[in-house]
C-alpha cells in the first residue's frame, strides 16, 4: 500500500506540475524554440541528411542554450526557488556542467547500440534517474548544492516510482522523438513541417515530463 501510494503521489504531482500556471509560459517558449531550430535544422540540410551547414550550427546551438536556460527557469519555478528563474548565476552553470553526466551516459549507451536506433538518451535517461534530486538541487538551491551526497539520501521515498513513470511516460516519448528525427532528417522543410511540429511538441512535453519528475525526486529529499 506504500509503494501504491508512492506511485500514485508522484503521478498526481508530476502531472499537476505540468499544468501550473508558472509553467506555462516557458513551456510554450521551449516549444517555440525546438519547433524554430528544427526548422532551421531541416531547411539547412534540405533533403540531405548528411549536410550540416552554418544554419544546422547556428540552429543546434540555439536550441542547447534555449533548452538550458528554460529548463533552469522551468526547475527554479517548479521548486519555488529563490533564485531568479531567468539569472545565470553560479547555480546556472552547475547545472550546466551536471548535464554532461547524461550526455556522456547516452553517448556510451549509443555506441553498443545500432546507428540506425539513436536512442541511447531514453536509456541514459533512466540509468541517471538516482541523480535527479541533486540534478533539480544543482538548480535552485542557495547555497549551491554541490555535494551530491546529500541528494543521494532517501533513495528508497521517491526513486521507485519515479524510475516507473519515466519508463512508461518519458522513455516512449524519447524513443518517438529519435524516430522522428531520422524520418525528418530526409526531408525538406515544405514536407516536413507537420512532423517538425508534431516532434517538438512530444519533445517539449518530455522534457516538461522529465523536469516535474525531477521535481518530485527533490522534494522528497529536500523536506527531510
Amino acid at each position: 500500500m506504500a509503494h501504491q501510494g508512492a506511485m500514485t503521489g508522484v503521478l498526481r504531482e508530476t502531472l499537476g506540475q505540468l499544468v501550473a500556471p508558472g509553467w506555462r509560459r516557458p513551456a510554450l517558449l521551449l516549444f517555440a524554440f525546438i519547433s524554430l531550430t528544427s526548422a532551421g535544422v531541416v531547411a539547412d540540410q534540405a533533403g540531405q541528411a548528411d549536410r550540416f551547414g552554418i544554419l544546422f550550427a547556428v540552429s543546434g546551438l540555439v536550441r542547447l542554450a534555449a533548452v538550458w536556460l528554460l529548463s533552469v527557469a522551468l526547475l527554479r519555478i517548479g521548486a519555488g526557488s529563490a533564485r531568479p528563474a531567468y539569472l545565470p548565476d553560479g547555480a546556472f552553470w552547475l547545472h550546466g556542467l551536471l548535464s554532461f553526466i547524461p550526455v556522456a551516459v547516452a553517448l556510451a549507451f549509443q555506441l553498443a547500440l545500432p546507428p540506425e536506433w539513436p536512442i541511447g538518451g531514453a536509456f541514459a535517461n533512466i540509468a541517471t534517474l538516482p541523480l535527479a534530486a541533486w540534478f533539480v538541487a544543482a538548480a535552485v538551491e542557495n547555497p549551491l548544492a554541490w555535494k551530491p551526497m546529500p541528494w543521494l539520501a532517501n533513495l528508497g521515498a521517491w526513486l521507485l516510482p519515479v524510475l516507473v513513470w519515466s519508463l512508461l511516460l518519458v522513455f516512449p516519448i524519447i524513443v518517438l522523438h529519435a524516430w522522428l528525427t531520422v524520418r525528418i532528417g530526409g526531408m525538406t522543410l515544405g514536407a516536413s513541417w507537420w512532423l517538425i511540429l508534431i516532434d517538438a511538441a512530444l519533445s517539449t512535453l518530455g522534457a516538461l515530463l522529465s523536469l516535474a519528475l525531477g521535481l518530485a525526486a527533490y522534494r522528497r529529499v529536500a523536506k527531510d
